[in-house]
């Protein structure tokens, strides 16, 4: 089993209704919702970091590097049949390079 450790937190009531919502809407408690979204937070914030670290070492992004990383994730969003992705939303995918391209495969919502 699992060792968890038991947290007692204040919050407004209106998010507290959010947090509820979302959670029952997911199918999970309320406490596996705030650690599932604390742990995909954990995730972002490492990946934001990996590219600030990298644009001090190589330079910043070029607008056409931009526009192309943009075409990547959207030909990869349209090939996993997804219709919409919305700002923040998290996606769980494998890098799969063939013949010296590497696409995003499996991809799905976190």
């Amino acid at each position: 089993m699992a060792v968890r450790k038991k947290r007692s937190i204040s919050m407004p009531p209106d998010l507290d209704a959010e947090i509820a919502a979302a959670a029952a809407r997911a199918g999970m408690s309320y406490s596996a919702w705030l650690a599932d979204i604390a742990r995909k937070e954990f995730t972002i914030r490492v990946g934001l970091a990996a590219v600030s670290r990298f644009e001090q070492d190589h330079g910043a992004f070029t607008p056409e590097e931009l526009a192309e990383a943009e075409q990547w994730a959207a030909t990869a969003v349209e090939r996993a049949g997804l219709s919409t992705l919305n700002e923040g939303q998290v996606l769980e995918f494998e890098l799969v390079t063939n013949r010296g391209k590497t696409s995003a495969e499996n991809l799905k919502v976190a």
